[in-house]
């Protein structure tokens, strides 16, 4: 009995340990600055933006290849955009749940990362948060503001031109700042 409660503890720590040195405040959705920034250093949260790159990249040179995970084809049209972390919570069957929204689209999408190796995890799942349409506005609203946009990973891959120049229009930013988002 010892020795597996002595296991489930190693489990559970090596979970933890591998979301990062820093680790973010979970079950929380908020827009304050400290979240913020914890969630843009988390090795969880930045590996988002290579499996949306390699997912583009699969999708450009392998197009009859099997899906990175169920629906995934359904979600293509954001592979192109950049993605601001949200929240993040523990997942039931390993791995963590971030909830996350991208450039020019106000609905809140939860991805499921799975550690596959030490530091490294990988897209499982993705599906729509289901909120109700007030709060969708109002936390695209807050994502736009100014002090949250560098919290904004940058676009997977190459990002279309007609998108780049719309999500200038979108959000009102200078082209130059853009860019470096």
């Amino acid at each position: 009995m010892l020795r597996r409660l002595i296991l489930c503890f190693l489990i559970l720590f090596a979970q933890h340990s591998a979301a990062g040195a820093q680790s973010c405040r979970l079950n929380y959705l908020a827009f304050d600055t400290e979240h913020q920034e914890c969630l843009k250093n988390n090795i969880a949260v930045k590996s988002i933006a290579t499996n949306l790159k390699e997912i583009a990249s699969t999708k450009r040179t392998c197009p009859k290849c099997v899906e990175a995970f169920p629906d995934a084809s359904s979600f293509s049209h954001l592979l192109g955009r950049g993605y601001l972390a949200l929240a993040m919570e523990q997942n039931g069957f390993g791995g963590y749940t971030i909830s996350v929204v991208f450039r020019n689209d106000p609905r809140v999408f939860r991805l499921w990362l799975y550690p596959i190796e030490s530091e490294t995890f990988q897209i499982r799942n993705m599906s729509i948060d289901k909120f109700s349409k007030k709060d969708t506005l109002l936390t695209g609203q807050y994502a736009k503001e100014s002090k949250y946009a560098k919290y904004w990973f940058p676009p997977a891959g190459p990002q279309p031109k007609k998108l780049q120049q719309r999500t200038q229009k979108h959000i009102g930013l200078p082209s130059t700042l853009v860019k470096k988002m």
